[in-house]
């Protein structure tokens, strides 16, 4: 399909370390066994409109309350694996000149672009009080949410050597950047 650009990733990690205060070679808490993302990015050049849909899937992590205690100074307390990471985005940027008539063309732009369409809420590990007795889902810090930016810069006059042409060209280049997935 013409305008359409499309990836898929997918990585696998198997480790284990003895890090810091963990009594025995265990998987840390950063990692995620099986990742996966599809990405899908389309251009209607017709309309002047870019469309980015991604897709992305992580394995659940780990989490230990690890303490003082046992014959190697800590132990494991408490331990588990969070729900799987889902996340949908959307991203749509629209290039547009509002003064097509005049003889001072216009770069305009306008964007929009929701993330985590599912709604989930995603859990990546806990945070436990320093007796074990409560703990506390690390999360992230805003919701779901939606954006929106707009751009316009003017050009210069035609007859003359455009000193903003390359300010133009990256606000152009830097709109675009934002809405790769």
């Amino acid at each position: 399909m013409r305008n359409l650009d499309y990836w898929l990733t997918y990585t696998y990690l198997d480790t284990k370390r003895d890090y810091l205060d963990y009594p025995q070679r265990i998987r840390p808490s950063f990692t995620s066994p099986h990742t996966f993302t599809v990405a899908v990015k389309r251009f209607f050049q017709g309309i002047s409109t870019n469309v980015n849909v991604s897709y992305s899937y992580a394995a659940g992590r780990p989490y230990y309350d690890i303490r003082p205690g046992g014959e190697a100074g800590t132990r494991v307390y408490d331990s588990g694996t969070t729900r799987p990471y889902n996340v949908l985005n959307l991203h749509v940027s629209k290039m547009m000149t509002f003064f097509k008539k005049s003889k001072f063309k216009d770069y305009s732009g306008f964007a929009f672009g929701a993330n985590n369409l599912l709604g989930t809420k995603q859990i990546f590990g806990y945070h436990y009080a320093y007796n074990g007795q409560f703990k506390t889902p690390v999360t992230l810090p805003a919701p779901p949410f939606l954006f929106h930016r707009r751009l316009y810069e003017p050009r210069h006059r035609p007859h003359r050597r455009p000193a903003g042409r390359k300010r133009i060209k990256s606000s152009v280049r830097e709109l675009n950047s934002e809405f790769k997935v």
